[in-house]
């Protein structure tokens, strides 16, 4: 009885990051497995299943928050661990000296049972276990809000991926006009104002693929920061 309090009153293993493991508290709260993560690190193209499980093993947030939970289930247990029987042994032994007499053994149990002062002992293991409760409630809170980030990241990264690369054809486009429209200048078939329109369609395409540009880098960035994902790698 005292081997399994004593077991029972351990905390569980320390959560860490960046070290391919999802522990049970992580697996309990996204789903994620360790396999999980290994299978995403030697993915070429990764879906926004394998991003999330980088994502999972990899962020501190969630760490914190597990780690605040195995806090309130040790407290639920010492709660409960303080009206719990207590058993004591006590055990000695003698040795046998010229002038001692001979040697003894004496052997003492001790046992008592805690009863209740009011509802001091109630009061504490309902408080811990509501708090376990809470503290899980806010690691499946953080969980889907680490889900939601990344998902906004991915999906960020593939539509602006996508608008570049309309945004390069259409800047190619404008180029080509550009470059027959002055042809035709030279030919004396139209005038120099539609040159000059050309060239103003083609500053704002390349005004507009330079903007593309600077936010697919940010959200690269974002995707990077929750993930640790490089800026090159295939969605």
């Amino acid at each position: 009885f005292l081997f399994a309090g004593g077991v029972s009153g351990c905390a569980g293993r320390r959560v860490r990051v960046s070290d391919d493991l999802v522990e049970k508290p992580l697996l309990e709260a996204t789903g994620i497995r360790s396999e999980a993560v290994k299978e995403a690190r030697a993915k070429k193209q990764l879906g926004l299943w394998d991003v999330y499980a980088l994502a999972v093993e990899r962020t501190e947030r969630l760490a914190l928050r597990t780690e605040d939970l195995e806090q309130a289930k040790s407290q639920t247990q010492q709660a409960t661990g303080s009206y719990l029987p207590h058993l004591a042994l006590n055990a000695k032994k003698g040795f046998w000296a010229p002038h001692a007499g001979s040697s003894g053994v004496s052997v003492l149990l001790h046992a008592e049972q805690p009863i209740l002062t009011g509802l001091n002992e109630v009061s504490a293991i309902r408080g811990a276990r509501s708090l376990t409760r809470q503290r899980g409630y806010e690691l499946r809170y953080d969980a889907q809000r680490l889900l939601l980030d990344v998902s906004r990241a991915y999906y960020s990264v593939l539509q602006l991926e996508e608008s570049l690369r309309n945004e390069q054809s259409s800047r190619n486009l404008a180029q080509k006009m550009l470059d027959a429209q002055r042809g035709f200048r030279a030919q004396g078939r139209i005038r120099e104002s539609d040159v000059l329109s050309s060239e103003t369609q083609l500053a704002r395409a390349e005004a507009d693929l330079t903007a593309i540009q600077d936010q697919l880098e940010q959200a690269r960035e974002q995707l990077s920061y929750l993930t640790g994902l490089e800026e090159g790698q295939t969605l």
